[in-house]
């Protein structure tokens, strides 16, 4: 079972996201509203994947993964409303995906997050549609579910 972490400021999908993933067989560790509780539940719980909103207040989420110690970060996966494809880069992160986003696809990024994170690879199962990958060949985002 893998341990997720949401950090989102927006209490409401906050909470959605811990209750569904709860509830298909994710350990949600905490759901943090800020980057400091954000950094502090990583550092605490080990997650091993982090779903993490791309702009949380005045704060980006890319200060989390640059506040972490690099080899025991959790896999990150982002959460926007922007199209963040030439934003984001491999340093930031596993993959993002756009919002709105159902919660199906969600669960389903956060397991290919973890994959592109623990093995450097992806398999042949298909993406979730909105899924962009960080750290893989272009090619990957183009297939999806």
């Amino acid at each position: 079972m893998l341990k997720i972490l949401i950090a989102e400021d927006n209490e409401m999908l906050g909470d959605l996201f811990e209750d569904y993933l709860n509830e298909v067989g994710f350990n949600v560790v905490g759901v943090a509203r800020t980057v400091g509780d954000a950094v502090d539940l990583a550092i605490s719980h080990q997650p091993d994947v982090a779903v993490v909103d791309y702009r949380m207040g005045s704060d980006l989420g890319t200060e989390i993964i640059r506040q972490l110690p690099r080899t025991s970060r959790p896999a990150i996966l982002y959460l926007s409303g922007e199209p963040l494809a030439r934003v984001l880069t491999k340093a930031d992160g596993e993959g993002f995906i756009q919002k709105p986003v159902s919660l199906d696809a969600l669960a389903k990024a956060l397991s290919v997050a973890w994959e592109l994170r623990s093995n450097s690879f992806i398999t042949s199962q298909p993406v979730p549609a909105g899924f962009f990958t960080l750290s893989m060949e272009p090619a990957l985002n183009q297939r999806s579910a």
